[in-house]
Formats: structure tokens, C-alpha cells, sequence
């Protein structure tokens, strides 16, 4: 493997040791995550700089394959560890690439665990996942808020006990000044190298 698979794969096993870690024994109602590791992969092999290396596509293409069945894995951990009422919500965002392309890009969403129940929600936009997120953590969803609730996600069962409530606005709040790090100043650079932010 090159050294940056061996780096992306690094950062996307700290981010999951570490929520490990930090929940602890008292874990958190909600816990996010984000594993960095495709989405820089991904333009590191593939991104404009590699389009020209016609030559070494097929290896690069492995490379990016290979760190998808890594991202299985790891999510495939979380999923072992869930308990009978933690569920967990994986948002696959179709990353810079496809955005930039002439078809709308496609990303995916799953929902396993706790009430979750199978089958396919159709079309979902990213707005709907945090409106879901509130409502399943028993808070109600702002109509401020652009996204829906996906009930289809859940069973009968939860969505007959827990029915959506919705508020006009949660309010304005106060802004915090945000503490820094020098983690943030490297996710900085990450997100520039990958031309999130200029």
C-alpha cells in the first residue's frame, strides 16, 4: 500500500478508537464522527493532479476500492458494538469529485440498530438528516429547517410511541467564541489540499 492509503486509513481509526474512547461508560445521546480517510484517498488518486497518469489508473482505482472495504470493516465494528436501543445513522457523502461532474451526485444513507427498520426511503436529501437525528433523539423538528423527518426509517411501533413534533424556531442563540487546536489548524490544511475551503 502507498503511504497515503496507509495514512488515510490511520486517520479513520483514530476517529473511531477515539469516539471509543471517549464515550467511556457514560456514552453521549449523540456521537458523530467523521472518517476523512475516502474523501482524501480519493482525491489524492484520483483528483485532477492523477488524471493525467492514465497508465497507473487501475492501481489507483485498487487503492480507492481497497479503502472502501477498509471503511466497511471499521463501520462494521460500530455496528457490533451497538446496544439493543443505540442506532446508528452512516452518512456516505458522495464527496468533491462528483460534485464537480455533469451528473447530480449520489450519496448513500443507512440506519441500523435500535428501531431501525429495513427497506429503501427513496430519495433523501441531506437536509432530512438532521431534522431525523433530533426527532429520534425526542426533540422536535424546526420548521425553520429545511429537511423532513424520515419516518420510514423506524418502525410502526417507534413512530406510533413517538409521533414528529414540530416547533416554528428553536432561537436565536449566542454565539461562543470556539476554542482552537492544532488538530484544527491540520484539518484546515486537509480541507484546503482538498479544495473545500480556500
Amino acid at each position: 500500500r502507498s503511504v497515503d492509503a496507509d495514512r488515510a486509513r490511520t486517520l479513520d481509526r483514530f476517529s473511531i478508537d477515539a469516539g471509543r474512547a471517549l464515550s467511556g461508560t457514560n456514552p453521549p445521546d449523540l456521537e458523530a464522527l467523521y472518517l476523512p480517510g475516502l474523501d482524501i484517498l480519493t482525491m489524492q488518486q484520483l483528483g485532477e493532479a492523477a488524471a493525467s497518469d492514465v497508465a497507473g489508473l487501475d492501481a489507483r482505482l485498487a487503492t480507492v476500492r481497497a479503502h472502501y472495504a477498509f471503511t466497511d470493516t471499521l463501520i462494521g465494528t460500530v455496528v457490533d458494538l451497538l446496544g439493543p436501543r443505540d442506532l446508528l445513522i452512516v452518512v456516505a457523502d458522495p464527496g468533491r469529485l462528483p460534485r464537480g461532474g455533469p451528473v447530480a451526485p449520489v450519496g448513500q444513507l443507512f440506519v441500523v440498530g435500535g428501531p431501525a427498520q429495513p427497506g429503501d426511503l427513496g430519495d433523501v436529501s441531506e437536509r432530512d438528516v438532521a431534522p431525523t437525528v433530533l426527532h429520534l433523539l425526542g426533540l422536535p423538528r424546526s420548521r425553520e429547517m429545511d429537511g423532513r423527518v424520515l419516518e420510514g426509517a423506524v418502525s410502526p411501533g417507534f413512530r406510533a410511541a413517538h409521533p414528529v413534533r414540530t416547533v416554528d424556531s428553536y432561537g436565536a442563540r449566542a454565539s461562543a467564541r470556539p476554542t482552537e487546536s492544532r488538530f484544527d489548524e491540520a484539518m484546515f490544511e486537509e480541507l484546503r489540499s482538498l479544495g473545500y475551503i480556500r
